[in-house]
This record gives structure tokens, C-alpha cells and sequence, in this order.
């Protein structure tokens, strides 16, 4: 695995957990019931909220770098993009619909769009991350890529930055998680790095919280 910056890899895992977890909500969702309903009509609208930005983020900052080296597979992600914006659309009326009616029938219309969605965005995902990652590897400087990076990061709102944060830290694994931090505590203000640890400790099970502590405290490279 390069050790290059990763547009994909992190926050695709809080992705695909997150809408791995709403498909099981969805399939036990009491549809005929107000309340559960419109609980999920509010889980999901987080949710495809922070798809759409991070869909925007990668048209206005990652594929760029590859414009004019491949710009065939910018076509091809690009051309994906449109698809699924599509079906985002028509998905989250059919779960506003469903949520209005409230029948069992609507809710198996929205469990099963919702599957069909998934397995198109897990493709879509696995292409950026097989496809599009190396070839900015291969094309592009660390420089282009830190460029693109900074770019991205302040394009971010403070509560998207904390959405996707909370969305991607219970999705990693331990070594990528201290990854993480140690970044943040190296390259960015103690603030920042407080708003990470609070993040930890509020999305990670407490085990997860005292081993990202214990490794933190055992690193000697204590900068901010």
C-alpha cells in the first residue's frame, strides 16, 4: 500500500459502514409507524448529504489531477457520478414518499432501491480507489497531490469535516486510525486535534478509545 496521501481509502470505509448500517435499518424499519419512519427519513438525509459533498469535493479536487493524463478515466468516474446523483435523487423521494404513506409496501420499495443503490456505489467506490488512486499516483506529484489536498480540506465546512471524521474513525483499523491522529497532532493546531480526540472518544467503543490513547501516549513525537 502507498504511503502517498489516499483521497479514497478512509472515507470510503465510513462510507460503506454507514450505508451497510442503513440497510439494515431500513430492512427493520417499522414503515406503518410515524415515528420510526421519520427516523430514518433523518438517518438518511445525514447520510446522502455527506455522499453529495463528497461526490462535489472529488469533482472540484481530485479529478482535476488527472484532467489531462487520463482524462478517459475521469470520463468514466465523472460519467458514474451523474448516475448516481441520479439515483440518489430518486432514491430519497421514494424514501420521502414511503415516509408519508407509511406502508409496509412502500417500505420494501425503499429497502430494495436502497440495496440496489448500494451495490452500484460500492463499484463506483472500488473503481475510484483500484483505478483513479493509482493513476494520480502514477501521474501527479506529492506536491499536485498535497495541492489537492489543501484545496479540498478547506473547501470543507467545519460540520462536514466532523460529519466525515465521525463517519470514517469506528470504520478503521487501529494502525490507521493512530495514522491519523498523529497527522492531525503533527500538522494541524491543538485545537483541531482536540476536536478529533473528542470525536474518538464520542463514536469509538471504549476499548478502540484507550488503545488510540495508549498508542498516542507511546509515540515520542509529542507535536502539535
Amino acid at each position: 500500500m502507498s504511503t502517498r496521501h489516499d483521497f479514497f481509502t478512509l472515507i470510503h470505509k465510513g462510507q460503506r459502514r454507514e450505508l451497510f448500517a442503513a440497510t439494515v435499518v431500513a430492512g427493520t424499519t417499522d414503515w406503518e409507524d410515524a415515528s420510526s419512519a421519520n427516523d430514518f427519513v433523518s438517518l438518511w438525509s445525514k447520510l446522502a448529504s455527506m455522499l453529495e459533498a463528497h461526490a462535489g469535493h472529488e469533482h472540484n479536487h481530485v479529478f482535476p489531477l488527472l484532467a489531462h493524463h487520463a482524462p478517459e478515466t475521469v470520463e468514466h468516474v465523472e460519467a458514474a457520478h451523474e448516475d448516481l446523483d441520479h439515483r440518489l435523487v430518486t432514491l430519497t423521494d421514494t424514501i420521502a414518499r414511503a415516509a408519508g404513506q407509511r406502508s409496509r409496501a412502500d417500505g420494501l420499495d425503499v429497502y430494495r432501491e436502497l440495496t440496489a443503490f448500494v451495490a452500484v456505489y460500492l463499484l463506483h467506490i472500488l473503481d475510484e480507489e483500484t483505478l483513479v488512486m493509482p493513476a494520480i499516483w502514477r501521474h501527479c506529484t506529492d506536491a499536485e497531490i498535497n495541492a489537492a489536498r489543501s484545496n479540498l480540506q478547506a473547501d470543507q465546512s467545519a460540520a462536514g469535516a466532523t460529519r466525515s471524521r465521525r463517519a470514517i474513525l469506528p470504520a478503521i483499523t487501529d494502525i490507521e486510525r493512530t495514522t491519523m491522529a498523529l497527522a492531525i497532532r503533527r500538522g494541524s493546531t491543538n485545537e483541531a486535534f482536540a476536536a478529533f480526540m473528542s470525536d474518538a472518544r464520542q463514536v469509538l467503543e471504549a476499548a478502540a478509545c484507550d488503545r488510540l490513547q495508549h498508542s498516542l501516549l507511546s509515540t515520542s513525537d509529542h507535536s502539535s
